[in-house]
């Protein structure tokens, strides 16, 4: 005979990102643009603690993920970094194909 699930369980598959209540109502959040939260959203996803410290996302494909023009992608990296989500720890190499790494500073 097969298990019933009771109505307020659910069966996820898949991993999920925290986000952190002191940042989601903090005024520099608030303050950033749509695509600028958005981008901080995947950079949050993409953040593995156990494997990486630092993320790696370039402006294309960061503009990819998100559907925006690469301009809009760019500004959006520098407002995370100006507001102090982000910061570059390593420039991207475009003739050797790497990505710049980000480090997310409210992630230890």
């Amino acid at each position: 005979m097969a298990k019933k699930k009771s109505l307020g369980s659910f069966d996820r598959k898949g991993q999920f990102f925290r986000t952190y209540r002191e940042i989601f109502e903090s005024n520099a959040f608030r303050s950033l643009d749509c695509n600028a939260r958005c981008l901080l959203h995947k950079l949050h996803a993409l953040y593995i603690p156990t494997r990486n410290e630092d993320v790696f996302l370039s402006t294309r494909d960061a503009a990819r993920r998100l559907g925006i023009h690469p301009d809009t992608a760019r500004k959006a990296f520098y407002t995370l970094e100006a507001k102090g989500f982000i910061k570059l720890t390593r420039g991207g190499l475009w003739q050797q194909r790497l990505a710049r790494e980000w480090r997310l500073t409210f992630e230890s």
